[in-house]
C-alpha cells in the first residue's frame, strides 16, 4: 500500500490533471471514434495514460466510459485486458465534478443513451515493467466492448523494484479534444505539455516523435515557463529535464506536417515520453495530429439537403473525415449548425469538406423590450431583419413584447444587430440560463458600477469582471455581458463582464485569421482607415490595384459597408483582398427579356423593372461565349439573368449573365403588398398574379397550398423575399410558380 504523503502526491497530481481531463475527455472520444469510423456503442477512456510505480505498490488512475447508442447500458464496468501483467484490480464509480468515488467497489453502473460515467481504478503491476501498454475492457452487458486505442484508453506502466519518478501528464491541444489541426503542407502546430512528478527526483530525456514512423511529421520540443508559456531553449528533438519530487514541468511540442496527414486518431499519433537515466519510462502521453484545408469561410449558414452553404460555398456532410464543432468556443454536435447562425468553416472548398466549424454564441439574448412598426429592441439592442432573417419556434408576426429571444447576426459599428437568425425560447431564462448582451460600453460610472449599452443600463455590482483589460470596464470596451436574473426595468444586473468579440472566432477562440489561409469573410467594415488599412469584423484587410470589385467600386468601401472579402492572409496577419462584393440588404434577381437600353445612363429594362448596370459589375456571355462582353454588347431582346440589390431607389446589379431565352420569365425581390383573396402580389412594381395552377413552395423546397403559402408570407419579417416564375405580358406576370427564398 501507499504511504499517506504518496497519496497525497497523487491526488494532488490527479487534480492537475483532471481540471484539464474533464474538459477534454468527451472530445477525444468523439474524435477517435469519428476517426475510425466506429459504429454507435461504447467507448473508454484513461487519464493519466501513463504510470510509472515501485513494484509492490498500485497504480490509479482515472477512466471515462461513454454510451454513444440509444439504450441504457446496464452494468457498465472496468477490467484489465485478460492476460495483463497485473494483480488486484479494482474500481469504482465517481462523481464526475468532484472525482470523489460514489457507490461501491467493483459494483456495475447503469449509463443512459448518450451519457458517460467516470471511474478510479487502481491495479498492482505483478512484476517488473518497461513501457508495457494495458488494455481494458470497458463493457455493459449486452453491448460490445468498447475498441481499443493505445493512448486513449490504455495505461502506459512500468514498474522497478526500487523507488522509481512517476511522471503523471497531460496534453492540451488548441481544440481542446486531444487533436491538433495542421492546416497545409510545411506548416506548424502545437500542443502544450504539463507533467508533476510523484516519484522520486529524476534527470529525465524527453522525447517528442509520431507513433508512425512513415507520418510526414517531425516534432521539436521545449521546456516552457509555466507563467509565459515561453520556451526557455531553442526546441529541439530532445530535451534534458530535471524534476524533484512534486516538481511540476511545462513543455511545448512543435509539429511539421511535409505531406499529406489523414485523420487516423489511433495511427497518427505523436507521443511525448518522460524516460529516466536507467531508461525506464517514467511518464507518457500523445494527442493525434491531422491535416486540415486552408480555406476559411465566415459567413450565414443555410442547410442544405446534404450539408450546409456558408456564403454560397457548399460543404457536404461527410466530405471530411471528421468535422469538428464548436459553439461559443465550446465542443458541440451538428445540431448547432442551424441555418441562419454565423459560422466560421476551414477546410477545402474544392471538395466541399468541412473540417472545423465554429459556430457564433447569440449576439442577444433576452426579452424583446421594444416592438412595433419601426422599433425591434432585444434587451434593448436594436435588431435589424432582412430577407435572410430566419426565425425559429415562432414567426415573427406573433413574437411579442417580453418574448424570450436568441438573436443570431452580425453586429455593426453602430451597435446595431444585423439578424441572421431569431430563435424563440418558449422557457425564457429558466430554459436560456442567461440573457447576453454583445456591445461597446458606454457612460461608464466606476463609482455606481453602471454603464450602458446602446438602449439598457449594466449594473455590474458583484458581477465577475477579472477578464477585462485592467479588470474593470472602461468606456469604448466592446463586452458581452451574462446575467441569470430578469430585467430589473431597464436595467441588467450583469453577473459577468468579459471581453467580447465582433464574431468569426475559429474553433481556438480566435478572432483573426491565420496567415497563409485563404478567407472569404461576409461581414460589415469595422474600421476604415483607407481602402489599404480596414477592417471587416475585425480581420484587418488591405485593398490594392489588382483587387476586383463587383456589386461596387473602391469609393463605396466606408466605415460600416457591409462586404464579403476573398483573398489571403498574409504574414502580418492582413486579409490581401482579391476581390470584395458589396451585400445590399434586398436581394434582387430577374430573369427575361431586355425591353429597353439606355446606354448612357448604363441602364437596361427587364420585366418592366430599370437596371442600373455599373462598369464594375460582373458581365458574361453564356449565350455565345463572347470573349470580353461588355454592357454595349447587350441588345434588346437578349434575355438576361441579373443578380443584384437596391441602394435606395435604384436596383444596381452585380452580375449580369446573357443566356439563351428560356419559356418562363423570374423576378425575386421584397414583396411590398400582397393580397391572398386576390391572389396577387407586387414585387418591384411588378404586380404578379396566380392562377389555380401556380405551384407554392416555402423556402426549403416544400410545397404547400395556397393558404399556407400566404400565410408563412404575412407572419414573416419586415422585409419579405418571394422568386416568381411565369409569363410576363403588359407590367404582369402571371406565376407558375412562387417560391419563398433565403437568400445561399
Amino acid at each position: 500500500m501507499k504511504s499517506r504523503m504518496q497519496l497525497l502526491r497523487f491526488k494532488m497530481a490527479l487534480e492537475l490533471v483532471m481540471r484539464i481531463w474533464k474538459s477534454i475527455s468527451t472530445g477525444i472520444l468523439i474524435a477517435t471514434a469519428a476517426g475510425l469510423g466506429h459504429a454507435q456503442g461504447l467507448l473508454g477512456a484513461v487519464s493519466p495514460s501513463s504510470r510509472s510505480v515501485q513494484t509492490d505498490q498500485s497504480a490509479s488512475a482515472f477512466a471515462t466510459i461513454i454510451n454513444t447508442g440509444q439504450s441504457l447500458a446496464k452494468n457498465c464496468t472496468i477490467a484489465p485486458a485478460t492476460g495483463s501483467p497485473v494483480t488486484g484490480f479494482s474500481f469504482q464509480a465517481t462523481d464526475p465534478s468532484t472525482n470523489t468515488p460514489v457507490g461501491t467497489a467493483n459494483a456495475g453502473v447503469d449509463i443512459p443513451a448518450g451519457g458517460s460515467q467516470t471511474f478510479v481504478f487502481a491495479l498492482t503491476p505483478s512484476g517488473t515493467l518497461n513501457a508495457r501498454d494495458i488494455a481494458f475492457d470497458f463493457a455493459c452487458d449486452g453491448v460490445s466492448p468498447a475498441p481499443v486505442f493505445n493512448g486513449v484508453n490504455t495505461l502506459l506502466l512500468s514498474a522497478s523494484n526500487n523507488p522509481v519518478a512517476d511522471v503523471i501528464t497531460i496534453a492540451a491541444t488548441r481544440t481542446k479534444d486531444g487533436v491538433i489541426d495542421i492546416a497545409g503542407q510545411n506548416r506548424f502546430d502545437a500542443f502544450a505539455i504539463a507533467g508533476i512528478n510523484i516519484g522520486v527526483a529524476g534527470t529525465f530525456n524527453v522525447t517528442a516523435q509520431s507513433t508512425n514512423a512513415a507520418a510526414p511529421v517531425t516534432a521539436l520540443l521545449c521546456e516552457t515557463n509555466p507563467a509565459t508559456g515561453t520556451c526557455l531553449a531553442a526546441p529541439a528533438a530532445m530535451v534534458s529535464s530535471t524534476l524533484a519530487t512534486n516538481a511540476i514541468g511545462t513543455y511545448g511540442v512543435f509539429v511539421l506536417r511535409t505531406g499529406a496527414l489523414p485523420f487516423d486518431p489511433a495511427g497518427n499519433r505523436l507521443r511525448l515520453r518522460f524516460t529516466d537515466a536507467s531508461a525506464l519510462v517514467a511518464g507518457q502521453t500523445g494527442v493525434a495530429a491531422r491535416g486540415t484545408g486552408t480555406d476559411v469561410v465566415i459567413g450565414q449558414l443555410v442547410k442544405t439537403a446534404n450539408g450546409f452553404k456558408v456564403n454560397g460555398v457548399p460543404f457536404t456532410n461527410g466530405a471530411s473525415s471528421y468535422t469538428r464543432v464548436q459553439r461559443a468556443g465550446a465542443p458541440a454536435s451538428s445540431s448547432a449548425l442551424a441555418s441562419g447562425t454565423q459560422v466560421r468553416v476551414q477546410g477545402t472548398k474544392a471538395s466541399e469538406a468541412a473540417d472545423n466549424v465554429a459556430v457564433d454564441g447569440e449576439v442577444v439574448k433576452g426579452p424583446i423590450t421594444a416592438l412595433d412598426a419601426d422599433t425591434f429592441e432585444v434587451v434593448g439592442q436594436p435588431v435589424l431583419t432582412d430577407q435572410n432573417t430566419i426565425f425559429s419556434d415562432r414567426a415573427f408576426s406573433a413574437l411579442t413584447v417580453g418574448d424570450f429571444v436568441e438573436v443570431s447576426g452580425v453586429l455593426d459599428t453602430a451597435g446595431k444587430t444585423h439578424a441572421t437568425r431569431i430563435e424563440y425560447v418558449a422557457g425564457g431564462l429558466a430554459q436560456a440560463g442567461n440573457i447576453e448582451v454583445t456591445g461597446t460600453v458606454a457612460a461608464n460610472d466606476p463609482a455606481a458600477k453602471t454603464f450602458s449599452i446602446n438602449n439598457i443600463v449594466v449594473d455590474y455590482n458583484g458581477a465577475s469582471v477579472d477578464d477585462l483589460p485592467g479588470g474593470a470596464p472602461a468606456d469604448g470596451q466592446f463586452v458581452e455581458v451574462k446575467s441569470n436574473q430578469d430585467l430589473n426595468g431597464s436595467t441588467l444586473i450583469a453577473s459577468k463582464v468579459e471581453t467580447g468579440t465582433a464574431g468569426g472566432r475559429d474553433e481556438n477562440g480566435e478572432d483573426r485569421v491565420e496567415a497563409g489561409l485563404e478567407a472569404e469573410i461576409e461581414g460589415f467594415v469595422t474600421a476604415f482607415v483607407s481602402p489599404a488599412d480596414f477592417s471587416v469584423n475585425d480581420q484587418p484587410v488591405a485593398a490594392g490595384s489588382a483587387t476586383v470589385y463587383r456589386g461596387g467600386t473602391v469609393a463605396n468601401l466606408a466605415l460600416n459597408t457591409r462586404i464579403e472579402v476573398e483573398g489571403t492572409v498574409d504574414d502580418a496577419g492582413v486579409l490581401q483582398a482579391s476581390k470584395i462584393t458589396f451585400k445590399f440588404p434586398d436581394e434582387v434577381e430577374m430573369a427575361g427579356p431586355v425591353d429597353a437600353i439606355n446606354a448612357a445612363a448604363r441602364t437596361v429594362t427587364v420585366l418592366g423593372v430599370t437596371v442600373s448596370v455599373p462598369s464594375a459589375a460582373d458581365l458574361r456571355d453564356d449565350r455565345d461565349s463572347m470573349a470580353n462582353f461588355t454592357f454595349a454588347d447587350i441588345q434588346v431582346g437578349d434575355w438576361l439573368d441579373i443578380d443584384g440589390g437596391l441602394r435606395g431607389d435604384t436596383i444596381l446589379a452585380s452580375k449580369v449573365r446573357r443566356k439563351a431565352a428560356k419559356p418562363v420569365a423570374a423576378l425575386q425581390g421584397v414583396v411590398s403588398s400582397f393580397s391572398e383573396s386576390a391572389g396577387t402580389l407586387e414585387i418591384l412594381g411588378v404586380m404578379i398574379v396566380t392562377t389555380p395552377s401556380t405551384v407554392y413552395k416555402l423556402d426549403n423546397g416544400t410545397v404547400v397550398d395556397k393558404p399556407s403559402f400566404f400565410a408563412d408570407l404575412a407572419a414573416g419579417s419586415f422585409t419579405i423575399l418571394v422568386e416568381a416564375k411565369g409569363n410576363f405580358s403588359a407590367g404582369t406576370l402571371t406565376a407558375t410558380e412562387l417560391d419563398l427564398e433565403v437568400e445561399d
